[in-house]
């Protein structure tokens, strides 16, 4: 029988933000591969702007498609899209004939993963999650996004001095698997039909709401590079 329920959120909760934290170490380990070959700002730009601009686009259409599709399988595709691109420059970075340009199109593809799983994860936590527990959930889910963005760049720091880069992507290949089992365990009920008309907009308005907060980091990363 599979979970449901808060603790099923639990669950899936615990999965997304391993899944996170894994592709932050990546991030992070990633940067520091690129200004190690080229010694160049422009480069490290150029990284962070393939990873925001499929967010930006596609991030309306994924806030307004989550309610017409199964949120679980639109969040283990989306999962499974990001690790095969991780799975792609592992191979690439071991055989020696990793680029910059394989991690510029890494990023877009792995930024439009995105643009489709965060709507559908915040639709799937309004189906799981009973309302009571709507306050907790949402806290739980900013604190994931704000712990990896503050903890895994010294985690990644630390990890590098004792592993290799291509290790740290092994380890996120892992938090993958971890994420995709998660959901697999858990029971993510469909909408009814007679009410997408309402979600449908409140989605594409969550799109929206993600796609400015994106475009914000991006440009204090790009700050920080300047």
């Amino acid at each position: 029988m599979k979970i449901s329920g808060f603790r099923g959120f639990l669950v899936v909760w615990l999965g997304q933000f391993v899944s996170i934290f894994g592709s932050a170490l990546t991030r992070f380990a990633l940067t520091i591969w690129i200004y190690r070959e080229t010694g160049s700002a422009t480069a490290l730009a150029l990284s962070g702007f393939f990873a925001l601009v499929p967010l930006m686009i596609l991030m309306p259409l994924g806030g307004a498609m989550a309610d017409r599709w199964n949120r679980k399988k639109v969040l283990i595709a989306s999962d499974m899209t990001s690790g095969c691109s991780t799975a792609a420059l592992l191979i690439l970075f071991f055989t020696g004939n990793l680029e910059i340009w394989h991690l510029y199109l890494a990023n877009a593809v792995s930024s439009a993963a995105e643009a489709f799983q965060y709507p559908a994860f915040m639709a799937a936590m309004s189906m799981i999650v009973p309302k009571e527990h709507f306050s907790r959930a949402n806290g739980m889910r900013d604190l994931a996004r704000s712990a990896s963005s503050i903890f895994a760049p010294l985690v990644a720091g630390a990890l590098l001095a004792f592993i290799s880069i291509g290790q740290v992507m092994a380890v996120d290949l892992a938090t993958f698997a971890v994420a995709i089992f998660t959901l697999s365990i858990v029971q993510i009920h469909l909408c009814l039909l007679s009410k997408t008309n309402s979600i449908y907009k409140s989605l594409f308005f969550c799109g929206f709401i993600k796609l400015i907060a994106s475009s914000s980091v991006g440009n204090r990363q790009f700050l920080k590079l300047a």
